[in-house]
């Protein structure tokens, strides 16, 4: 095996690690929930309050959407910090993203001769710009996801091309029941258009139905059979079903007719280049004619780039997609453009890529000066040190960049690195300030406050947002249950008037406003 001895590679690597652990930290938990994150968040907690960790709950009702695993986590998180807040949330995000790109640059290794190479492609993951600049930040399912699912991608093809077929199958198989218990249903189809492609390529279609198969699949009906066993003891409803196919197909062409289909055909690939910039900018690559014969040339190649495309297929068309849930795919698509970059002769694709990395080496020190003429980052403590440093960082770094062109696209990942810490020190405050999630958080807290000591229950049918739901429920210390018939007269109720009346014999005695759609919610009491 390939080892370097230029003592450059660690010392800029080392480098790389020491701007990531700030880029990922700093303001971690400062930002208040999105929507997704308070569903995770919500759930953990009530799993905490009602001592029930098989049966998600949200506001004390049935959770059919998700699987439970992930909350597992969360609450985990929540023990080890003796806290529920967005930084417990988001830390396992953080802990997955790290795990997932030590697996990509361990996978990778085997196959590269310069270690140079599989580095890469694991850092290239990490600070591509949905990543970077938007889920590693946030307290959601899809980085561990898509973390499980990678391995299972390469558990088929590690064991497959052995011919070590009981492996392949059990391992991929527990895998995917794993993946299931974190997400659901997606996992099916991950696991299925992976071993359809595996065996397409290694011509070993009559594999498919072998006894290694069946035991397989046999492990995974043993783990999730084993689960909805314990589930089937807290809620015998029929609901799991449905609820999981409902949430899996709510971005299919089913939901969003042909027309918003054909569309989202021609542009998803034009959105995906821009979401996973500045790397993807390396598919200049493909562009020449017998791409696909090189691709042949190379068998890891040649399978990366087939689970590729079986898997993108259902999401190529599938209108209503986020770019985070193909987050396992992109490691497959680097490995192909990096192996492609490193083969690649002195030619007019290396050419365009110097230049406009040249381009951005350059000009990106200028435009974070100009951040000292905003008046919003005025308003930030420090401002003019943290310029000063990202500033001077950044232009020694363009100068190295010139000096030492072997590791160029190392550079580049410092580059963006530096520039989320900048986005922590300057947009993260920005934008808690200016989040209309952060007064509706202040307002559910102060609710939660309030009504502590005292029975607080949603009224009926009231819609109460689960960012709002979450806040109240964890300064009160219990669920936020619903009440269809009150006949107390200590009771307090939450009441939303866009979908049900005051109750008569109610009075107002306090009101908030809810973060989904801004609708003023009315906490009410028996009249005395």
């Amino acid at each position: 095996m390939y080892k370097t001895d230029d003592k450059r590679l660690y010392i800029y690597l080392s480098v790389i690690i020491a701007l990531a652990i700030p880029a990922l930290l700093i303001n971690l938990g400062l930002q208040t929930f999105i929507n997704d994150e308070s569903i995770r968040a919500l759930v953990a907690l009530e799993m905490g309050f009602s001592d029930n960790f098989i049966v998600p709950t949200v506001n004390g009702s049935y959770y059919y959407s998700k699987p439970p695993m992930y909350n597992w986590i969360i609450y985990i998180s929540f023990m080890l910090f003796g806290r529920f807040d967005e930084l417990a949330t988001r830390v396992p995000t953080v802990v997955c993203l790290a795990l997932f790109c030590y697996t990509i640059y361990k996978v990778n290794r085997p196959y590269f001769k310069d270690i140079k190479y599989p580095i890469l492609i694991s850092l290239f993951f990490l600070t591509c710009g949905r990543i970077i600049f938007w889920d590693s930040f946030r307290g959601l399912i899809d980085i561990g996801f898509s973390w499980v699912v990678f391995l299972m991608f390469i558990a088929v093809y590690h064991y497959g091309t052995r011919k070590k077929y009981w492996h392949m199958y059990i391992i991929s198989y527990v895998l995917a029941s794993i993946a299931y218990l974190l997400k659901g249903l997606p996992a099916f189809v991950f696991v299925g258009c992976t071993m359809m492609a595996f065996h397409y390529m290694d011509k070993s279609l009559k594999k498919i139905i072998s006894i290694p198969h069946i035991a397989g699949g046999l492990c995974m009906v043993t783990i999730l059979g084993g689960y909805y066993m314990m589930y089937g003891v807290y809620n015998e409803s029929t609901s799991v079903v449905p609820g999981l196919l409902d949430q899996s197909t709510q971005r299919t062409p089913l939901r969003h007719g042909i027309w918003r289909t054909i569309k989202h055909i021609f542009i998803y690939p034009f959105d995906n280049i821009f979401h996973f910039l500045p790397w993807s900018v390396l598919g200049v690559m493909f562009l020449r004619r017998d791409i696909w014969n090189i691709i042949k040339r190379n068998r890891y190649i040649h399978y990366v780039s087939i689970c590729f495309l079986a898997n993108i297929f259902v999401y190529w068309i599938s209108p209503g997609t986020y770019p985070r849930y193909i987050l396992m795919l992109i490691p497959l698509i680097f490995t192909v453009l990096v192996y492609l970059y490193s083969i690649e002769e002195e030619g007019w694709r290396l050419l365009l890529l110097r230049r406009l990395y040249q381009v951005i080496i350059v000009a990106v020190p200028f435009v974070v000066a100009g951040l000292i003429g905003i008046d919003e980052v005025k308003q930030i403590d420090g401002y003019q040190w943290k310029i000063g440093v990202l500033f001077l960082a950044l232009v020694g770094l363009a100068v190295i960049y010139f000096k030492d062109q072997g590791y160029r696209l190392f550079f580049l990942v410092m580059l963006v690195l530096l520039l989320r810490i900048g986005f922590n020190w300057f947009m993260m405050p920005i934008r808690q300030e200016k989040d209309f999630g952060t007064i509706a958080k202040n307002q559910a807290a102060v609710i939660g406050k309030k009504y502590k000591n005292v029975k607080l229950e949603l009224y009926k049918n009231a819609k109460l947002d689960h960012t709002s739901s979450f806040y109240i429920a964890r300064e009160r210390g219990v669920i936020n249950y619903r009440n269809l018939a009150p006949d107390e007269d200590d009771i307090y109720l939450i009441v939303d008037t866009s979908r049900t009346e005051i109750p008569i014999h109610y009075e107002v005695v306090d009101t908030f406003r809810k973060r989904e759609d801004w609708t003023l919610m009315y906490v009410v009491k028996r009249k005395q």
